[in-house]
């Protein structure tokens, strides 16, 4: 009687132990999307940075009007357009991750990161920490970027 419940507990702690193992790698592949996402905008990559975001974006702006794929990849086109023509050495440095939740195929990280660079109409260096949410979607197996959310401490 013993045997099989020494057994049983056994193979319900491999099987806790398997769970956490493919928890921590999950966490690990999305903080990595993120950092590849981040380091793309850095250097101002947009197809790069663009890999990283899922078809299925969806967010509104500042007005209340929907924001798709399209037109995410449109305005991030045109972020990363002024800021080359106004900022030089531009950097993104401190960037913190941390999941908040991973459910399935869903997931949400926090993000923090401090911006750099220098302004060339001021003639400045200039640096502002940035707070955001990030919410992802597993996709054919790739974790995908779906929306950004300023966070409350930003």
């Amino acid at each position: 009687m013993k045997k099989p419940l020494f057994l049983m507990f056994i193979l319900m702690l491999t099987m806790v132990f398997i769970k956490n193992m493919s928890f921590a790698q999950e966490e690990e592949n999305i903080k990595y999307v993120i950092k590849e996402y981040y380091k793309a905008i850095a250097l101002g990559d947009l197809d790069t940075a663009m890999k990283y975001i899922s078809k299925d974006y969806s967010d509104k702006d500042n007005q209340g009007r929907p924001v798709d794929y399209q037109r995410f990849k449109t305005r991030l086109e045109d972020m990363i357009n002024q800021r080359q023509k106004n900022y030089v050495d531009y950097a993104i440095n401190e960037l913190e991750i941390e999941i908040i939740s991973l459910e399935g195929s869903l997931a949400q990280a926090k993000v923090e990161y401090i911006w750099s660079g220098f302004n060339l109409n001021k003639l400045k260096e200039e640096s502002a920490k940035r707070n955001l949410l990030i919410d992802l979607k597993k996709e054919d197996g790739v974790w995908r970027i779906i929306k950004f959310k300023l966070s409350s401490s930003n």
